[in-house]
């Protein structure tokens, strides 16, 4: 047993997962004190192998480990968002968002707003994504579009403007719906000159037939008026 934990361990630290996953499987389920580290790095290979089914199993058994319970909660929340088990994620992560013991608390925060987000819960969406984007150092451009479009749907039309700003640049199926949303925010701020210009962009876009066609539309009757 303590053989084939070693010799799985250092197969794991030179990365050569096909031949440590058998190795920790053969010692996971015994009673050794090698039984809970082979059942982690199990764990964690089957997540990597985006076998996750096998890693949450692995993970599930680790909650109440000494050595592991402040780890395991970051694999398994984003196992179950992963798995599209939003309410999973929701009922699991939201109570450890708060709890300074776990390891990537804000990655963590970051998921469960993202869960909220899938789920059309804005409300709740919004000042998650937003705590984790001011603390991030580097962000995607999809991460930004949901935290602009869950404050445009909560009326916050000024945050979503600025947001939807950044992204109205770029020349994908993204910024068109980002230029479409911003030309909405300038309408219920009353800033129709803004919103018709912003409307017309969008319009002029190919990759969205139906953000294409109501942007034409929009910006057609804010020309008329």
């Amino acid at each position: 047993t303590q053989y084939k934990f070693n010799y799985g361990y250092v197969n794991f630290k030179r990365k050569k997962f096909d031949e440590a996953k058998p190795l920790f499987k053969a010692v996971k389920d015994g009673s050794s004190k090698y039984a809970e580290p082979a059942t982690y790095y199990y764990g964690f290979i089957s997540f990597y192998d985006e076998d996750y089914k096998e890693a949450e199993k692995s993970f599930e058994k680790l909650t109440n480990s000494d050595t592991y319970k402040n780890v395991v909660p970051y694999y398994l929340t984003q196992i179950y968002f992963l798995r599209g088990n939003y309410d999973k994620v929701i009922s699991y992560a939201a109570p450890l968002i708060n709890d300074k013991n776990n390891k990537n608390t804000e990655e963590i925060k970051h998921i469960v707003g993202q869960a909220y987000f899938e789920k059309g819960d804005y409300e709740n969406a919004a000042p998650l994504i937003d705590a984790y984007i001011s603390s991030a150092t580097k962000v995607s451009k999809e991460e930004m579009y949901q935290l602009a479009f869950a404050q445009y749907k909560t009326g916050q039309y000024q945050k979503a403007l600025e947001n939807f700003k950044d992204l109205s640049i770029i020349d994908d199926s993204l910024g068109q719906n980002a230029l479409y949303c911003l030309g909405d925010c300038y309408l219920k701020t009353n800033q129709k000159d803004k919103a018709k210009d912003a409307l017309q962009q969008a319009s002029n876009m190919d990759y969205d037939p139906l953000i294409k066609e109501v942007a034409s539309f929009e910006s057609g009757k804010l020309a008329y008026e």
